[in-house]
């Protein structure tokens, strides 16, 4: 994605005789739960230009997959809507309707991002369980962010929380690994 970006930015940059950045922040992936988490980040994305003040309605924004999803205009060959939709009801219409009504809803919602765990997990603590294990055994990777390196360890408030259940030693042993 670096790559990509970077030669995106350099010949935008040349066809304009400009310089500097042109896409804000690092790109970034993150692990989501699914079931719980992929609806609100699907909202949050196509209300990007409406919180950014550059439109009024998800609608008018020529550059986003929210006409297409909602039926308005064809979407590009790629872009696949069925399942996003098939969260909102069965049949082509109503579930356009309620994703409509939706996204609508979501113009004032908390931004889902917040939830981020270890900047790279989305979702509840019963699927971070479930797929930390992806990640344990790389803590010595220097590429990978400290926060994301030792997400699979608790919390310093976890460790103190069982210092009734363990020696003041071994507490603070835990405490300080």
């Amino acid at each position: 994605m670096r790559q990509l970006n970077g030669l995106y930015t350099q010949r935008f940059n040349q066809r304009r005789k400009q310089v500097g950045h042109l896409l804000q922040g690092r790109y970034r992936a993150i692990l989501v739960d699914k079931d719980n988490y992929l609806i609100s980040l699907c909202r949050y994305i196509v209300l990007n230009p409406v919180r950014a003040k550059i439109v009024k309605d998800p609608g008018d924004w020529k550059w986003s997959t929210y006409r297409a999803t909602i039926g308005d205009e064809q979407g590009i060959p790629c872009l696949t809507i069925d399942w996003i939709l098939s969260q909102f009801g069965k049949g082509q219409k109503v579930a356009s309707n309620q994703y409509q009504e939706f996204v609508r809803s979501g113009i004032k919602a908390e931004s889902p991002l917040k939830a981020i765990k270890g900047q790279l997990f989305l979702g509840q603590e019963n699927f971070i369980d479930e797929i930390k294990h992806l990640i344990r055994g790389k803590e010595k990777l220097k590429e990978i962010t400290r926060e994301q390196r030792y997400v699979t360890r608790p919390a310093l408030n976890e460790i103190f929380k069982l210092k009734h259940q363990k020696s003041k030693e071994q507490v603070m042993y835990e405490a300080h690994l």
